[in-house]
């Protein structure tokens, strides 16, 4: 028998969400399905998660989601020990508001393949656990701070693990091996973009030359290519969006030639840096 939940009767009309902390697993509410997206972390120990008939086993390094419509089970491992997991309802009308913020768009366009299982990093985990103890202080009459709370937790759950791990499955990227998707992920931060090349090799373990012959393969570019437009485009908006002066963004960036940063910049923005800043720049007074 398959259980039917609803928004309108699971959720709290006001903060538009629902959350708990449970120890193991109610067999008596599964198979499920209903109108509202569910996140699920497990903090300690592992469940399986059944999702329109796909089984996965749930650690404490992934986050998963049942989106609205989907059929299914959570199930507790046999031989183990029960395992502490947290439970976040958030119904569709919040996650429909956000994606118009975020992308001026659906979450029906955006997330067009979907993906349930998704891996997080132990700095993300601790974020999550952090906002649901604070979301745990707010009294029942504080639906407002619920709600905005609930807002500030969600929403990069969305946009930095949810909706790129949807789109690497829509792009079909998941032929790329597994290091070199983690590689493509570290390199959007900007202190791994300064250190370039030796951060890929140190990161990855492996050579230099294997990671060459990797990118050309799996991207049709070389490392330097893909760092460089990574490089530039911080520079593009760092030009629009500060007052930086162009020879500090040059050296921040790694380039040891302020004329050969002044090339590969008029290379990919069709000009210089200067006329760039010129023509874009834009500092609210």
């Amino acid at each position: 028998m398959i259980h039917v939940f609803n928004a309108q009767e699971m959720l709290d009309a006001e903060s538009e969400a629902n959350y708990s902390l449970r120890k193991g697993v109610n067999n008596k509410e599964y198979p499920q399905v209903h109108d509202y997206y569910e996140i699920y972390l497990v903090t300690k120990g592992r469940f399986d998660l059944i999702i329109n008939n796909i089984s996965y086993t749930l650690t404490k390094s992934q986050l998963a989601v049942a989106f609205p419509n989907d059929i299914h089970s959570k199930l507790d491992i046999e031989g183990d020990e029960l395992c502490d997991n947290i439970n976040i309802a958030i119904s569709a009308a919040t996650v429909n508001e956000l994606f118009l913020y975020l992308y001026k768009d659906s979450p029906k366009h955006i997330l067009v393949h979907k993906q349930h299982i998704f891996d997080i990093s132990s700095n993300q985990q601790r974020n999550f656990l952090t906002s649901i103890r604070y979301f745990s202080l707010f009294r029942n009459d504080q639906k407002k701070e619920q709600r905005a709370e609930l807002r500030s937790l969600i929403l990069p759950l969305f946009y930095n693990i949810i909706v790129p791990g949807c789109k690497r499955q829509q792009q079909n990227l998941m032929i790329i091996p597994i290091w070199l998707q983690k590689l493509i992920d570290e390199m959007n931060s900007y202190d791994n973009l300064y250190e370039g090349i030796d951060y890929m090799v140190d990161f990855s373990g492996k050579t230099k030359e294997y990671i060459c012959r990797s990118f050309k393969k799996y991207l049709g570019i070389t490392p330097t290519k893909f760092l460089n437009t990574k490089k530039l485009t911080y520079a593009a908006n760092m030009l629009q969006h500060s007052n930086r002066e162009i020879a500090d963004l040059s050296e921040d960036l790694g380039y040891s030639s302020l004329s050969y940063f002044y090339k590969l910049f008029k290379k990919e923005y069709g000009t210089t840096p200067k006329a760039y800043r010129k023509l874009f720049q834009y500092l609210p007074s």
